[in-house]
């Protein structure tokens, strides 16, 4: 099995789910009742919600699967990508927050001697360059800039657009600033299904940036 199949299955089989749940309910309401053009709306509102937690998921597979595979390879610290002692060291980079006095000094400068170290660089899984919110582009900036991933974060604007309009309105919705049914109608089904492609296509892009980044050793100095 290939490095990223199970995150990027796993969103696939989501992304055709989401599809088909709208493919039917489009279907039953043309005829429906106004309850069942509301529940429709209130389905299209709920694709936000959970295209945005399938993004999510992957993108904290995908950087997981990063992770291992650089520990794999079993790299010296003195030959690793400098970029990456940010994991390497996240630990002791919090620690530092709390140091003050002379003993800063003496730990920044430890600190800094390990990008010489001859022994293995071991980055921790739970370290990763993501937080809690909703994927953004900001998201993908800050994985390409530690990991050291080469060419665009997103194949090309439109992509980045439906990644920021996607974070927006799952926001609003998941606190409640927008009502379901109130934003649903504003959409079609058309404009969901786009949505889903878009966000498919970033996870694509991301997937090949992430096998070629492995497949020429860009995690080396």
């Amino acid at each position: 099995m290939a490095v990223f199949d199970v995150p990027l299955a796993h969103f696939g089989a989501r992304a055709d789910e989401l599809r088909q749940h709208l493919y039917y309910a489009d279907s039953a309401v043309l005829t429906g009742s106004a309850m069942r053009r509301d529940s429709l709306a209130q389905l299209r509102s709920a694709c936000y919600v959970w295209l945005a937690s399938a993004l999510e998921r992957f993108m904290h597979a995908f950087v997981e699967e990063l992770i291992e595979e650089v520990n794999k390879a079993a790299v010296a610290a003195q030959d690793l990508r400098l970029s990456l002692f940010a994991i390497g060291c996240s630990s002791e980079l919090d620690r530092l927050q709390d140091v003050r006095g002379l003993k800063m000094w003496d730990e920044r400068a430890s600190l800094f001697t390990l990008v010489d170290d001859s022994s293995l660089a071991v980055m921790n899984m739970h370290h990763k360059p993501l937080d809690g919110r909703t994927i953004e582009p900001s998201h993908l900036k800050t994985v390409w800039t530690v990991f050291g991933l080469t060419g665009s974060t997103v194949p090309n604007p439109r992509h980045r657009l439906a990644l920021v309009d996607l974070s927006r309105a799952r926001n609003e919705l998941a606190h409640g600033e927008e009502l379901p049914v109130r934003f649903g109608r504003t959409k079609t089904t058309s404009d969901i299904q786009r949505v889903i492609d878009l966000v498919e296509d970033v996870v694509l892009h991301v997937t090949y940036a992430g096998s070629s980044y492995l497949a020429t050793g860009g995690f080396r100095r």
